[in-house]
């Protein structure tokens, strides 16, 4: 979380009216991140909380998701995000291109460029009907990864095994 609370600083600076942020679930690094917000005296604006088995309930207040990670697996939490209807902003990391699609269901910034990564916070805390309709494709790319789908291709490639023996 430290490019997110760096990038976070600068998005602070683009606007009076800077949105709170919660990091959840910061984890052995929390001293260190707390310690960082304190350097940047974000105290007031910035909440580490514990980890949640309950992250949908930070989603339903949620109006944006911001993914800083350096690199991911498959990060499950961009996909409970999006079919909770939650738009995300990340860096563009390998694992976020078949989730994200720059300008459609979210933003997409270039590696670990913090102004560019506090610019993109700055238009999606400003603009509620960019929000709303990166909302509303968030949950309609969610569609391509849920059990039905997931399931129908798996058929699909079975059946298609087998015919082929």
């Amino acid at each position: 979380y430290d490019l997110l609370i760096k990038a976070y600083k600068k998005y602070c600076g683009l606007t009076e009216n800077s949105w709170p942020l919660e990091i959840i679930g910061a984890g052995e690094e929390e001293s260190n991140y707390k310690r960082i917000i304190h350097d940047l005296q974000l105290d007031d604006k910035i909440s580490v909380l514990a980890y949640t088995n309950d992250i949908q309930s930070s989603f339903r207040t949620a109006s944006c998701l911001l993914l800083s990670s350096r690199w991911e697996g498959m990060p499950m939490i961009v996909l409970e995000a999006m079919e909770m209807g939650v738009p995300t902003i990340s860096f563009d990391i390998q694992a976020i291109k078949p989730l994200i699609k720059d300008d459609w269901n979210g933003l997409v910034v270039e590696k670990y460029d913090l102004d560019a990564y506090a610019k993109a916070m700055h238009i999606i805390s400003t603009n509620e009907e960019l929000r709303n309709r990166y909302a509303n494709n968030s949950r309609i790319k969610a569609k391509e990864f849920s059990i039905d789908s997931i399931s129908q291709i798996w058929e699909n490639e079975l059946k298609r095994i087998c015919k082929d023996d």
